[in-house]
């Protein structure tokens, strides 16, 4: 299964917020750790069904020993073993398709 590290850091406002080195742009915020973490599951799953769906390729995982830290306070692995509450099936089966590339099962799924 591909791990996708998100950079945690402080907001300043006494929140948190997750993005991913691997897709720019791919971010959440949330007012408590368990919060952030579970929003960029969703905001990771969301980014990648995007990328899916217009047919372009998932960037291998880059590790995180090799992933600048910055000034963040932890990193995290965000659980993607299933698809976000939004995903639906489409009409050709890809969904299948779409778990395979992902290397997510689509046995879970709902």
């Amino acid at each position: 299964m591909a791990t996708f590290i998100a950079i945690v850091q402080s907001d300043g406002d006494g929140g948190y917020t997750a993005s991913f080195p691997d897709f720019p742009g791919c971010a959440a915020a949330a007012p408590t750790l368990d919060r952030v973490i579970a929003q960029a599951r969703e905001a990771l799953l969301l980014h990648i069904e995007r990328l899916l769906e217009a047919n372009q390729r998932i960037a291998h995982p880059t590790a995180a020993g090799a992933i600048e830290r910055g000034d963040a306070l932890l990193l995290a692995e965000p659980p993607i073993a299933g698809p976000p509450r939004r995903m639906r099936p489409a009409k050709d089966g890809s969904r299948h398709r779409m778990a395979r590339r992902c290397s997510i099962s689509p046995t879970r799924w709902n």
